[in-house]
């Protein structure tokens, strides 16, 4: 009789879980045509499970509700711990700008999976967003030398050195990112700073024309521009890049003063 009763209660639970699965993958068919609502409807019928709460946190983080897509993320951990949650849930705080929770939880990350680089770089970042530039260092470090031909590596280490005032490490990470990507922008633009507030016209002129090379509108290296056409009186050249330049971005102050 035991046996029997022990059969029953295992066809049921087959029979269950067979009913979840089948109620899961229609959940994800109304999210993959934009039924998000009736999703999350009958997923609020269903009894709170890791499964259907993780599918909760990722509807609503699907539709940029990172405070919800939050603290479903962190119901679910408390439900069962998993790896895949720990970073959803680390890239919703970052979204909600939460820096320091999101640091505690990439930190965690990066502690036990060292080979996750992806992580590690959005660790350094939040360390760079939050003035911790000597933590920031040591993590973009890191990272050139697990993948040293990424100029967004280098110019990140690039970024930390200026917040340390190291002019010089500042300005060859930023060679470096260049000599990786000669089309990596952000670091075309520092140098061509770096090498303006140094007065060496030369190196400046290079990442001014080669950055205008790879972007005619980029705003901030037109001024650049402009500032040297105007030392030269080349006037006419230089209200050309102005009204260019105010076409992009209107009524801006350094446009209208120049």
């Amino acid at each position: 009789m035991k046996k029997k009763f022990l059969s029953i209660a295992l066809v049921l639970e087959f029979l269950k879980v067979g009913a979840q699965v089948s109620t899961f993958k229609t959940i994800d068919s109304m999210v993959t045509i934009g039924r998000y609502q009736t999703a999350l409807s009958v997923l609020q019928e269903l009894p709170a499970t890791f499964e259907s709460t993780t599918k909760m946190a990722a509807i609503y983080a699907s539709i940029d509700n990172h405070k919800l897509a939050s603290k479903y993320y962190e119901k679910a951990l408390q439900l069962q711990d998993d790896y895949s949650v720990k970073v959803k849930l680390g890239k919703s705080y970052q979204k909600e700008k939460k820096r320091k929770k999101a640091i505690k939880i990439y930190e965690e990350i990066a502690l036990k999976d060292i080979d996750n680089l992806l992580i590690q770089y959005q660790l350094g970042k939040l360390y760079l967003q939050t003035l911790q530039p000597t933590k920031a260092e040591k993590v973009f470090k890191g990272l050139i030398q697990k993948d040293k031909n990424n100029a967004n590596y280098h110019y990140q280490l690039g970024i930390t050195y200026a917040m340390l005032k190291k002019r010089n490490l500042k300005i060859d990470s930023f060679l470096e990112a260049y000599e990786n990507d000669d089309e990596h922008l952000p670091s075309i633009h520092q140098l061509a700073l770096a090498y303006t507030v140094l007065r060496d016209k030369d190196s400046a002129n290079i990442f001014i024309n080669r950055g205008l090379i790879v972007n005619p509108n980029h705003v901030d290296l037109n001024k650049l521009q402009i500032n040297n056409l105007y030392r030269k009186e080349k006037y006419s050249e230089a209200i050309q890049l102005l009204q260019k330049i105010d076409s992009i971005e209107p009524n801006e102050h350094y446009t209208q003063k120049m």
